[in-house]
Protein backbone atom coordinates (compact mmCIF):
# COMPACT_ATOMS: atom_id res chain seq x y z
CA UNK A 1 0.00 0.00 0.00
CA UNK A 2 2.92 2.59 0.83
CA UNK A 3 4.52 1.06 -2.39
CA UNK A 4 1.11 2.27 -4.07
CA UNK A 5 0.90 5.51 -2.74
CA UNK A 6 4.56 6.44 -3.14
CA UNK A 7 4.43 5.70 -7.07
CA UNK A 8 0.83 7.50 -7.40
CA UNK A 9 3.03 10.71 -5.61
CA UNK A 10 6.04 10.36 -7.70
CA UNK A 11 3.50 10.27 -11.05
CA UNK A 12 1.50 13.45 -9.89
CA UNK A 13 5.17 15.20 -9.14
CA UNK A 14 5.78 14.59 -12.62
CA UNK A 15 2.79 15.80 -14.03
CA UNK A 16 3.20 19.06 -11.69
CA UNK A 17 6.41 18.99 -13.81
CA UNK A 18 5.11 19.05 -17.00
CA UNK A 19 1.99 20.64 -16.50
CA UNK A 20 2.84 24.49 -17.26
CA UNK A 21 5.52 22.80 -20.46
CA UNK A 22 5.13 22.13 -23.88
CA UNK A 23 3.00 19.04 -24.92
CA UNK A 24 3.37 17.20 -28.65
CA UNK A 25 0.60 18.65 -30.88
CA UNK A 26 -0.62 15.77 -32.85
CA UNK A 27 -2.14 15.46 -35.70
CA UNK A 28 -5.76 13.17 -36.17
CA UNK A 29 -5.92 12.79 -40.21
CA UNK A 30 -3.47 9.95 -39.80
CA UNK A 31 -3.67 10.30 -44.56
CA UNK A 32 -2.29 13.65 -44.28
CA UNK A 33 0.43 12.84 -41.50
CA UNK A 34 1.23 9.94 -44.60
CA UNK A 35 1.40 12.83 -46.45
CA UNK A 36 3.51 15.04 -44.47
CA UNK A 37 6.07 12.60 -43.71
CA UNK A 38 6.45 11.58 -47.69
CA UNK A 39 7.47 15.51 -48.23
CA UNK A 40 9.34 16.17 -45.69
CA UNK A 41 11.12 12.65 -45.58
CA UNK A 42 10.76 12.32 -42.20
CA UNK A 43 9.05 9.27 -39.81
CA UNK A 44 5.90 9.48 -38.34
CA UNK A 45 4.35 8.17 -34.85
CA UNK A 46 0.78 7.43 -34.09
CA UNK A 47 -0.71 7.02 -30.75
CA UNK A 48 -3.92 4.87 -30.36
CA UNK A 49 -5.75 5.50 -28.13
CA UNK A 50 -8.78 6.42 -26.69
CA UNK A 51 -10.57 9.21 -24.38
CA UNK A 52 -11.75 6.21 -21.68
CA UNK A 53 -7.88 4.92 -21.80
CA UNK A 54 -6.38 6.16 -18.03
CA UNK A 55 -2.72 4.48 -19.34
CA UNK A 56 -2.90 6.57 -22.47
CA UNK A 57 -3.67 10.39 -20.65
CA UNK A 58 -1.27 9.88 -18.57
CA UNK A 59 1.11 8.89 -21.65
CA UNK A 60 -0.01 12.46 -22.70
CA UNK A 61 0.25 14.19 -19.53
CA UNK A 62 3.75 12.60 -19.00
CA UNK A 63 5.89 11.09 -21.77
CA UNK A 64 4.43 13.38 -24.43
CA UNK A 65 4.78 16.00 -22.48
CA UNK A 66 8.43 15.83 -21.83
CA UNK A 67 10.60 18.26 -23.17
CA UNK A 68 13.45 16.03 -24.72
CA UNK A 69 10.52 14.01 -26.13
CA UNK A 70 8.91 17.10 -27.44
CA UNK A 71 11.60 18.69 -29.23
CA UNK A 72 12.66 15.08 -31.05
CA UNK A 73 9.50 14.95 -31.68
CA UNK A 74 8.56 18.21 -33.84
CA UNK A 75 12.51 18.09 -35.00
CA UNK A 76 12.24 14.56 -36.70
CA UNK A 77 8.35 12.71 -36.44
CA UNK A 78 5.08 13.84 -37.47
CA UNK A 79 3.27 13.07 -34.47
CA UNK A 80 -0.80 11.34 -34.51
CA UNK A 81 -3.31 10.35 -32.02
CA UNK A 82 -6.40 7.68 -33.36
CA UNK A 83 -8.94 7.70 -31.16
CA UNK A 84 -10.22 3.93 -32.21
CA UNK A 85 -13.29 4.76 -31.04
CA UNK A 86 -14.04 6.49 -33.83
CA UNK A 87 -15.39 5.68 -37.12
CA UNK A 88 -11.60 6.36 -38.60
CA UNK A 89 -10.13 4.86 -36.36
CA UNK A 90 -12.01 1.63 -36.16
CA UNK A 91 -11.18 0.94 -39.73
CA UNK A 92 -7.36 1.97 -38.25
CA UNK A 93 -7.40 -0.44 -35.64
CA UNK A 94 -8.56 -3.00 -37.85
CA UNK A 95 -6.15 -2.45 -40.46
CA UNK A 96 -3.28 -2.47 -37.74
CA UNK A 97 -4.92 -5.09 -35.27
CA UNK A 98 -5.15 -3.70 -32.59
CA UNK A 99 -6.13 -4.83 -29.20
CA UNK A 100 -4.18 -3.18 -26.18
CA UNK A 101 -4.29 0.41 -24.98
CA UNK A 102 -2.14 2.63 -25.63
CA UNK A 103 -0.84 1.00 -28.40
CA UNK A 104 2.21 3.12 -30.02
CA UNK A 105 3.42 2.53 -33.78
CA UNK A 106 6.21 4.20 -36.09
CA UNK A 107 6.09 4.32 -39.72
CA UNK A 108 8.91 5.13 -41.86
CA UNK A 109 8.55 7.76 -44.41
CA UNK A 110 7.19 5.75 -47.38
CA UNK A 111 4.07 4.61 -44.68
CA UNK A 112 5.60 1.01 -43.54
CA UNK A 113 5.01 0.07 -39.95
CA UNK A 114 8.42 -0.55 -38.40
CA UNK A 115 8.27 -1.15 -35.21
CA UNK A 116 4.57 -1.60 -32.77
CA UNK A 117 4.63 -1.27 -28.91
CA UNK A 118 1.59 -2.58 -26.68
CA UNK A 119 2.25 -0.93 -23.97
CA UNK A 120 2.92 2.58 -21.89
CA UNK A 121 5.94 4.19 -22.45
CA UNK A 122 7.96 6.42 -20.09
CA UNK A 123 9.55 9.34 -21.50
CA UNK A 124 13.35 8.24 -21.12
CA UNK A 125 11.87 4.97 -23.33
CA UNK A 126 10.42 6.69 -25.75
CA UNK A 127 12.97 8.65 -26.33
CA UNK A 128 15.27 5.94 -26.73
CA UNK A 129 12.69 4.46 -29.38
CA UNK A 130 12.31 7.42 -30.99
CA UNK A 131 16.18 7.75 -31.87
CA UNK A 132 16.63 4.27 -33.06
CA UNK A 133 14.54 4.20 -35.32
CA UNK A 134 15.30 7.60 -36.87
CA UNK A 135 17.83 6.24 -39.57
CA UNK A 136 18.60 7.75 -43.16
CA UNK A 137 16.83 4.35 -44.51
CA UNK A 138 13.44 5.05 -42.99
CA UNK A 139 13.53 8.71 -43.55
CA UNK A 140 13.63 8.19 -47.42
CA UNK A 141 9.96 8.17 -49.28
CA UNK A 142 8.57 10.15 -51.47
CA UNK A 143 4.47 10.85 -51.71
CA UNK A 144 3.42 8.52 -54.50
CA UNK A 145 4.16 5.73 -52.07
CA UNK A 146 1.50 7.03 -49.93
CA UNK A 147 -2.09 5.24 -50.02
CA UNK A 148 -4.96 7.08 -48.40
CA UNK A 149 -7.33 5.08 -46.10
CA UNK A 150 -10.01 2.49 -46.87
CA UNK A 151 -12.71 4.98 -48.05
CA UNK A 152 -15.64 5.38 -50.34
CA UNK A 153 -14.10 4.82 -53.72
CA UNK A 154 -14.47 6.84 -56.57
CA UNK A 155 -17.77 6.36 -59.02
CA UNK A 156 -15.40 4.09 -61.63
CA UNK A 157 -12.91 3.10 -59.28
CA UNK A 158 -9.19 2.45 -61.43
CA UNK A 159 -9.58 -1.19 -60.70
CA UNK A 160 -6.99 -3.68 -62.51
CA UNK A 161 -8.55 -5.85 -64.83
CA UNK A 162 -8.16 -9.84 -64.27
CA UNK A 163 -6.26 -11.78 -66.31
CA UNK A 164 -7.67 -15.10 -68.29
CA UNK A 165 -6.01 -18.12 -67.13
CA UNK A 166 -3.47 -18.45 -69.82
CA UNK A 167 -0.64 -20.29 -69.02
CA UNK A 168 2.35 -17.84 -69.85
CA UNK A 169 5.66 -18.50 -71.44
CA UNK A 170 8.43 -19.75 -69.25
CA UNK A 171 9.87 -16.27 -68.96
CA UNK A 172 6.74 -13.88 -68.80
CA UNK A 173 5.71 -12.59 -65.32
CA UNK A 174 1.67 -13.29 -64.87
CA UNK A 175 -0.06 -10.29 -63.30
CA UNK A 176 -2.99 -12.59 -61.82
CA UNK A 177 -3.99 -16.15 -62.46
CA UNK A 178 -7.64 -17.03 -60.18
CA UNK A 179 -7.15 -20.23 -58.28
CA UNK A 180 -9.24 -22.86 -60.02
CA UNK A 181 -9.49 -24.74 -57.34
CA UNK A 182 -10.12 -22.71 -54.63
CA UNK A 183 -14.21 -22.72 -54.23
CA UNK A 184 -15.88 -18.87 -54.24
CA UNK A 185 -16.64 -17.44 -50.50
CA UNK A 186 -19.85 -15.28 -51.29
CA UNK A 187 -22.22 -13.59 -48.56
CA UNK A 188 -23.94 -11.10 -50.83
CA UNK A 189 -23.83 -11.39 -54.62
CA UNK A 190 -25.96 -10.32 -57.71
CA UNK A 191 -26.46 -6.80 -56.84
CA UNK A 192 -29.14 -5.49 -59.44
CA UNK A 193 -29.07 -1.46 -59.62
CA UNK A 194 -32.55 0.62 -59.98
CA UNK A 195 -32.19 3.91 -59.55
CA UNK A 196 -31.38 4.22 -55.90
CA UNK A 197 -32.30 1.25 -54.75
CA UNK A 198 -30.31 -2.11 -54.82
CA UNK A 199 -31.01 -5.86 -53.99
CA UNK A 200 -28.69 -8.88 -52.97
CA UNK A 201 -28.83 -12.71 -53.76
CA UNK A 202 -27.77 -13.90 -50.60
CA UNK A 203 -25.83 -17.42 -50.37
CA UNK A 204 -23.73 -19.08 -47.72
CA UNK A 205 -19.58 -18.51 -47.69
CA UNK A 206 -17.38 -21.88 -48.07
CA UNK A 207 -15.83 -22.88 -44.93
CA UNK A 208 -12.76 -23.94 -46.75
CA UNK A 209 -11.79 -20.19 -47.98
CA UNK A 210 -10.26 -18.22 -45.53
CA UNK A 211 -8.65 -14.58 -46.39
CA UNK A 212 -10.26 -12.00 -48.06
CA UNK A 213 -9.40 -7.99 -49.36
CA UNK A 214 -11.03 -5.20 -47.47
CA UNK A 215 -11.65 -2.80 -49.75
CA UNK A 216 -13.38 -0.59 -47.53
CA UNK A 217 -15.95 0.60 -44.53
CA UNK A 218 -18.51 2.63 -44.35
CA UNK A 219 -21.21 4.21 -42.46
CA UNK A 220 -23.86 3.89 -45.30
CA UNK A 221 -25.55 1.08 -46.51
CA UNK A 222 -25.72 2.35 -50.17
CA UNK A 223 -22.53 3.22 -50.73
CA UNK A 224 -21.27 -0.20 -49.78
CA UNK A 225 -23.72 -1.56 -52.41
CA UNK A 226 -22.42 0.81 -55.11
CA UNK A 227 -19.06 -0.39 -54.20
CA UNK A 228 -20.33 -4.31 -54.46
CA UNK A 229 -21.77 -3.27 -57.99
CA UNK A 230 -18.89 -1.86 -59.32
CA UNK A 231 -16.57 -4.86 -57.87
CA UNK A 232 -18.73 -7.73 -59.03
CA UNK A 233 -18.98 -5.73 -62.63
CA UNK A 234 -15.26 -4.73 -62.96
CA UNK A 235 -13.82 -7.64 -61.08
CA UNK A 236 -15.98 -10.48 -61.95
CA UNK A 237 -15.71 -11.52 -58.73
CA UNK A 238 -17.97 -12.84 -55.57
CA UNK A 239 -18.08 -9.76 -53.24
CA UNK A 240 -18.55 -10.22 -49.31
CA UNK A 241 -20.58 -7.36 -47.12
CA UNK A 242 -19.45 -7.80 -43.58
CA UNK A 243 -22.00 -5.85 -40.64
CA UNK A 244 -20.83 -4.94 -37.46
CA UNK A 245 -21.54 -2.63 -35.07
CA UNK A 246 -19.59 0.57 -33.16
CA UNK A 247 -21.56 2.95 -30.72
CA UNK A 248 -24.60 0.95 -31.63
CA UNK A 249 -24.08 2.11 -35.29
CA UNK A 250 -23.98 -0.12 -38.21
CA UNK A 251 -20.51 -0.48 -40.11
CA UNK A 252 -20.75 -2.11 -43.50
CA UNK A 253 -17.05 -4.09 -44.51
CA UNK A 254 -16.65 -4.85 -48.25
CA UNK A 255 -14.27 -7.61 -48.55
CA UNK A 256 -13.07 -9.53 -52.09
CA UNK A 257 -12.71 -13.27 -51.28
CA UNK A 258 -12.15 -15.81 -50.73
CA UNK A 259 -9.08 -17.28 -50.97
CA UNK A 260 -7.50 -20.37 -48.87
CA UNK A 261 -3.99 -18.87 -48.18
CA UNK A 262 -2.98 -15.20 -47.28
CA UNK A 263 -0.51 -15.71 -50.00
CA UNK A 264 -3.04 -15.67 -52.49
CA UNK A 265 -5.10 -12.80 -51.00
CA UNK A 266 -2.07 -10.76 -50.90
CA UNK A 267 -0.97 -11.97 -54.26
CA UNK A 268 -4.49 -10.47 -54.99
CA UNK A 269 -4.11 -7.37 -53.22
CA UNK A 270 -1.33 -6.44 -55.21
CA UNK A 271 -2.73 -7.35 -58.57
CA UNK A 272 -5.23 -4.54 -57.82
CA UNK A 273 -3.79 -1.78 -55.81
CA UNK A 274 -3.20 1.44 -57.20
CA UNK A 275 -1.61 4.62 -55.86
CA UNK A 276 -4.98 5.79 -54.50
CA UNK A 277 -5.92 2.78 -52.80
CA UNK A 278 -5.21 1.32 -49.44
CA UNK A 279 -6.55 -2.18 -49.81
CA UNK A 280 -5.53 -5.11 -47.14
CA UNK A 281 -6.08 -9.05 -46.15
CA UNK A 282 -8.35 -9.65 -43.51
CA UNK A 283 -9.05 -13.13 -42.28
CA UNK A 284 -12.30 -14.39 -42.43
CA UNK A 285 -12.94 -16.39 -39.79
CA UNK A 286 -12.02 -13.31 -37.69
CA UNK A 287 -13.66 -10.96 -39.55
CA UNK A 288 -17.11 -12.47 -40.73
Amino acid sequence: MKKQSLFISIMLCSVGLFAFGETVNFQSDLNEAKRQAGREGKLYIVEFMTERCYSCRMMDEITFADPQVVGYIQENYVPVKINVESFDGYVWKEKYDISVLPTIMVFNAQGEPVAKYEESIGGMRMFDILTEHNLPYNRTGTESYLHPAPAIPPSSPPIAQIAPPVPPPAAQTVAYTPLPTAPPRPVDTGVRRNSDSFGFQVKHTSPHTDYGVQIGAYAQYDNALRTVEQLEHELSRHVMVSTHTLHGRAIYKVVVGGFISRADAADFQYQISTPNTDYFVVDLSRTL
